[in-house]
């Protein structure tokens, strides 16, 4: 399961006319997934991915270990967040920054980052992000995972922004009920900036709120594939 390439996926298939606008299903590795397309039919102008409830992991009461793994201080680290790991269908580790400057000066390191889960259960990607604004509507975020994926850094990644909307709720930084929508801003230290809405809404039911991410996007190449 991916988020921001599943968002991709429905812009490619909406603006070829292959899916309607209105409501899709796409058939992903964790099971079906709703998509909501905005717009008109063969123009979308966003797209929308519901993502199952998030699963609240394991906390880390280490911020001077972790600091260390990301070449920042142990005072960049907030201590009135907790480090923890959440998952809507792939799980990270969150880490709460006390502010951007911290954010850019954060290093991923492979060997660092896989120092950090020696002795645990498996080792996760790193979310660092700092909340922006009062009330927070916006957070800029970065997420390294050269430990597990090959991956030295991402630029978005909707299958972390939506458990952050879920863990900013969980720890009363957005509200405790309603609606909520945020931005997250991800892929400035790379010179890829991308954003992506997170929706978080109370639930009836007792899995916590739902939680939807979505955005725009934009076609940069074409091809085609004969067999």
């Amino acid at each position: 399961m991916a988020g921001h390439p599943t968002v991709g996926t429905a812009w490619g298939l909406a603006s070829r006319g292959q899916l309607p606008k209105g409501e899709a299903t796409l058939r992903l590795g964790v099971g079906d997934t709703k998509i909501t397309i905005e717009g008109k039919a063969g123009n979308p102008s966003f797209i929308w991915m519901s993502h199952r409830p998030a699963q609240f992991g394991e906390r880390r009461n280490d911020p001077d270990r972790i600091a260390t793994s990301l070449g920042i201080d142990s005072a960049d680290v907030r201590g009135d967040l907790p480090i923890e790991a959440l998952s809507t269908g792939n799980p990270f580790l969150f880490v709460p920054l006390s502010s951007v400057d911290a954010l850019k000066r954060c290093v991923s390191g492979r060997s660092a980052l896989q120092t950090l889960f020696e002795g645990a259960p498996r080792m996760l990607p790193v979310y660092p992000f700092v909340c922006e604004g009062s009330p927070v509507r916006s957070v800029r975020a970065r997420m390294f995972a050269p430990h597990t994926d090959g991956i030295a850094e991402d630029p978005a990644t909707g299958s972390a922004a939506a458990p952050l909307g879920a863990y900013l709720r969980a720890h009363g930084v957005i509200g405790s009920t309603g609606r909520t929508r945020l931005r997250v801003v991800q892929g400035i230290e790379m010179g890829r900036r991308s954003e992506i809405t997170v929706e978080v809404l109370d639930s009836t039911g007792d899995n916590g709120p739902s939680i939807r991410i979505g955005g725009r996007c934009t076609i940069v190449g074409e091809g085609q594939m004969r067999l």
